[in-house]
């Protein structure tokens, strides 16, 4: 038996017990459901280089572990007020469970929120609805992983025509320290003329090593408007691999705000889909990655009928051995005329070990249409640096405020102040001369 035979006999020798254990597992649909992903899992095996998805991405450094199903242990309200934001409603999860002690909900029947490990015990055919509605990748290990595990997440159901003024934060909260394995499935429908903002923020302290499986599935109704902040932020020892999949009806607007700041190896595969005419979809994300870091980013648009737009920005910074990953694609379908899509991806190296690999693409079958998409990679400008010597600031300070203005661009976008001055600190806090670049802005 070869290597990566032996590690996913083990992965699968490893987890099988601990099906029996998950809520809900006495019923029976549900419990075939996971052994067929379980065993999926083990038929796809751990990507290889060779797997054109994971190209550029080595996972032998989290195959090779012997991973246990995580375990929620205690953690009190003060070790988590650093995460919290202001003003908003927030449901927390430790260790992929539900956490109501941390969490603060202030009732609105505009609103509301279940937890699927309760769902499986009060409403198990709603359950069964969502997931036989599942449109994932039957060739992702991982994800077929996350399945098999199914265990508990958030589902957010905003009523038709609600106006909610109070954001929502899921707080997903990592402590476990032993390579174990985190899954965690929300879905977030947005009813009818809507609006909504929801943050879901992927957190751990600095010792932590376990897998994040993560997927959320969001459905933006006709003429809703949800603005989403995804911010995973955990520790670099960790792997954070997650599936977002978003479908919009006619005349919604979807704003997302994907942010990657933490993990040892973080991957996020998003598909969106515009799927009812005049849909807006608006996308500016954020990487940053330094020491080893690797951050992978897959992105599929996906115009399916006529008279929708999209406009993508994702900005990277990559510093001292680290590496990113970015593809995105723009597919517009034969039916799609009208469409108006824009791609672009702008990197900067900081350090002359960093590396990038981008692929922006587009796939088009319709022929009216407006699609452009760009990639840049590029380094500090020289003559910026010595402008600022010349007024006075040294080179390392003048290289680091250049760096944090490349960045602010995608922070002075996130609407939500309270989250916008939190990952601006953050930031700043990771960049040298922080006290320096804090005083200036």
């Amino acid at each position: 038996m070869n290597a990566a035979l032996k590690q996913i006999d083990a992965w699968q020798t490893s987890l099988a017990p601990t099906l029996p254990t998950l809520p809900g597992n006495d019923i029976d649909w549900l419990a075939q459901r996971r052994s067929e992903a379980l065993t999926q899992f083990s038929d796809i095996g751990f990507p290889t280089r060779k797997t054109e998805a994971w190209k550029y991405v080595a996972t032998h450094a989290i195959a090779k572990t012997t991973p246990a199903l995580s375990q929620s242990t205690i953690v009190d309200s003060t070790q988590i007020a650093q995460w919290r934001l202001d003003d908003c409603d927030e449901i927390v999860f430790v260790d992929g469970l539900y956490h109501e002690g941390l969490s603060h909900f202030t009732a609105n029947a505009n609103i509301d929120i279940k937890s699927l490990a309760e769902s499986f015990e009060h409403s198990p055919d709603k359950i069964k609805a969502l997931l036989s509605q599942d449109i994932s990748d039957a060739n992702d290990a991982f994800d077929a992983l996350n399945q098999a595990l199914l265990r508990d997440g958030a589902i957010v159901t905003i009523a038709d025509g609600a106006v909610v003024e109070r954001p929502l934060h899921l707080l997903f909260v990592s402590t476990n320290t032993d390579n174990s394995v985190t899954p965690i499935n929300n879905w977030i429908f947005a009813g009818k003329n809507s609006q909504c903002n929801i943050v879901e923020t992927y957190i751990g302290a600095d010792t932590t090593n376990n897998l994040t499986l993560s997927r959320t599935t969001i459905n933006v109704a006709d003429n809703a408007e949800l603005t989403h902040y995804r911010s995973q932020r955990e520790s670099k020892q960790a792997f954070h691999l997650a599936e977002l999949t978003v479908k919009q009806n006619r005349d919604s607007r979807y704003n997302a705000y994907p942010i990657a700041l933490g993990s040892a190896i973080a991957r996020v595969n998003v598909e969106i889909i515009l799927a009812g005419k005049n849909a807006n979809c608006t996308v500016n994300g954020l990487y940053l990655t330094k020491d080893k870091q690797v951050s992978d980013h897959h992105i599929k648009m996906y115009h399916a009928v006529p008279h929708c737009t999209s406009d993508q920005l994702f900005k990277g910074v990559m510093d001292d051995s680290s590496r990113a990953v970015f593809n995105g694609l723009i597919l517009v379908d034969k039916d799609a005329q009208k469409t108006q899509a824009d791609l672009s991806n702008r990197n900067l190296l900081v350090s002359k070990f960093a590396d990038i690999n981008t692929k922006p693409e587009l796939e088009i079958y319709a022929d009216d249409v407006k699609c452009s998409h760009g990639a840049t990679i590029g380094q500090l400008n020289e003559q910026s640096i010595f402008y600022l010597q010349s007024r006075g600031v040294a080179r390392d300070q003048a290289e680091h405020l250049l760096t944090y203005a490349f960045i602010n661009d995608v922070i002075n976008r996130i609407q939500l102040d309270a989250l916008r001055k939190q990952i601006a600190a953050l930031i700043i806090g990771r960049l040298p001369d922080s006290e320096f670049i804090r005083e200036l802005v």
